[in-house]
């Protein structure tokens, strides 16, 4: 049991053993898969940190993410889909998608500072929630604000990062959110697209404007 947060630069846990993180925050330093379980990691309450100056791999196997902290100059890179249940924080460096599928579940906060965010020109982070009549909702942190007065219902929400290629051939920033309500019939909503400076994709700022496709 851990009694206070504490940093490995490589941690292997192995089978028939157990880790109770206790609240706890676990920080790796290390570089590729600082990580390793076999045993049982106890996870409740706590937060794992990629803290380090090398590129580190997540997630791990047989870890049962609830709080994630990303805070590593290198950057990290997904090797797998995964789902967290709590807070995840970028506060240094990128996380790389890598093709994959980072599921919010229903309860789960992203938190990103300007220059580290997700990126990948391909995969995805994805939430899906029951919205009523959300006022300037920011569902799950992923940065789109939705505000309507209508049941949205069971709705899905999708944020990737690949360059999306317009009709007349322009080239988008890279960021794009696809939104699929239960309910997607008179809903009157206004949305506010959140994206960070570095997603800019060479564009001039303030010739933006918002595409936008219903298939």
């Amino acid at each position: 049991k851990l009694l206070s947060d504490h940093q490995f630069k490589y941690l292997t846990l192995n089978a028939g053993s157990i880790l109770d993180l206790n609240s706890k925050t676990l920080k790796l330093n290390g570089s590729g898969t600082a990580l390793s379980v076999s045993g049982t990691m106890l996870t409740a309450g706590s937060t794992i940190e990629y803290n380090g100056t090398a590129v580190q791999n997540f997630p791990q196997a047989n870890v049962n993410y609830e709080n994630v902290k990303f805070n590593d100059t290198a950057g990290v890179v997904l090797v797998d889909n995964v789902s967290v249940t709590g807070l995840i924080e970028v506060t240094n460096g990128d996380v790389n998608l890598n093709g994959k599928i980072f599921t919010l579940l229903a309860n789960a906060t992203l938190s990103e500072t300007p220059g580290n965010t997700f990126t990948g020109t391909s995969g995805y982070l994805v939430t899906t929630r029951n919205i009523n009549a959300p006022n300037n909702l920011n569902v799950g942190g992923l940065g789109a604000l939705i505000t309507t007065s209508s049941n949205l219902g069971l709705t899905e929400i999708k944020r990737g990062h690949s360059v999306q290629t317009l009709p007349a051939g322009n080239l988008a920033i890279r960021r794009y959110y696809a939104i699929k309500p239960f309910n997607n019939s008179d809903l009157n909503a206004t949305l506010i697209m959140s994206y960070d400076p570095s997603e800019l994709n060479g564009l001039e700022e303030s010739k933006l404007s918002l595409f936008k496709s219903t298939n």
